[in-house]
């Protein structure tokens, strides 16, 4: 157990220990404690999720010796002088250009904003928890339409990444490209055969890279969507709940989100189909599914 949700588990706690404060009131503040975790592992998710996006369009891994090497070996291969223009493409042929670069990471940029203002604004509902008027039932209830969203939207994020997994495209056409240098040069085969096994190693070392990308940012939105589940289902149940109902139910679910690990990937595509299972089998929360799935569509390198 983490020391975050170790505090938050006591705080919950204190919240079932305090009756002389008034029912409503503490049911209240326990929700909110639930709700500012919600926002914590979103905020977290979408940062994994702009990890993701970085190291995929990011250039290859080099140490300072290999890339003067290469640097060399392609001033040496030119057929032309070096000019301003070129000079930059000769230094690092893999990365962007500044306009490529600054269009999408203006694009990427709003799309990542938006995503956390949508996290942050319905956490900020909450904000005045302590409030009389607030802590009446119907604003509660008001909220659930807006966690269901947020929910599922974290549920198909993970979906999303584990139908199309992050690829670190310029570290593979950098390898590919390599590959296709030994093959075509004029070492001795004996040398070839030692560069080409070499290569092979650093081939499954990026997939490693990718995988592990992969599964951080899709554990992150997993145990983020499991909180979030657990926040709906609590306002929906609201008025029904005793405090200390409230307080199982809550740390029940933190529990569940805790347990979520990246060490087995099957077990993580089976926790992604289950909340979407359960999203999907609601009418009511199926219904903001497609939205979000267009809004996913934003996340595509490039797009």
């Amino acid at each position: 157990m983490s020391a975050a949700f170790g505090r938050i588990v006591l705080i919950l706690g204190l919240f079932a220990l305090s009756l002389p404060v008034a029912g409503c009131m503490a049911k209240a503040r326990t929700l909110h404690v639930a709700v500012n975790e919600f926002k914590n592992e979103s905020t977290a998710a979408i940062d994994s999720i702009d990890a993701m996006w970085r190291a995929e369009i990011a250039p290859p891994p080099q140490s300072q010796a290999a890339a003067a090497d290469a640097f060399v070996e392609r001033v040496l291969s030119l057929d032309s002088e070096v000019t301003g223009d070129t000079l930059p493409i000769i230094l690092d042929p893999y990365s962007l250009s500044p306009e490529e670069y600054k269009a999408l990471e203006e694009k990427w940029g709003a799309f990542l904003g938006d995503l956390r203002m949508q996290y942050l604004t319905f956490a900020s509902i909450f904000e005045n928890v302590e409030r009389a008027s607030f802590t009446g039932r119907s604003a509660i209830e008001e909220a659930k339409p807006h966690v269901e969203r947020l929910t599922a939207q974290l549920a198909y994020f993970a979906q999303t990444i584990e139908d199309a997994p992050p690829r670190l495209i310029q570290h593979r056409n950098a390898l590919l490209q390599r590959l296709n240098e030994i093959q075509q040069g004029s070492a001795p085969e004996g040398d070839k055969r030692k560069q080409i096994a070499l290569w092979r190693d650093d081939w499954l070392a990026m997939e490693a890279a990718e995988n592990d990308l992969r599964d951080r940012t899709v554990r992150q939105c997993i145990k983020a969507a499991l909180i979030g589940k657990t926040v709906r289902d609590q306002i929906g149940a609201y008025g029904d709940l005793t405090l200390q109902d409230l307080v199982e139910a809550i740390n029940l679910g933190f529990q569940v989100a805790q347990s979520v690990t990246g060490d087995d990937y099957a077990s993580l595509r089976s926790r992604t189909q289950e909340i979407t299972q359960s999203i999907e089998a609601d009418p009511v929360w199926k219904n903001s599914v497609d939205e979000i799935l267009r809004q996913i569509g934003g996340m595509e390198v490039g797009s």
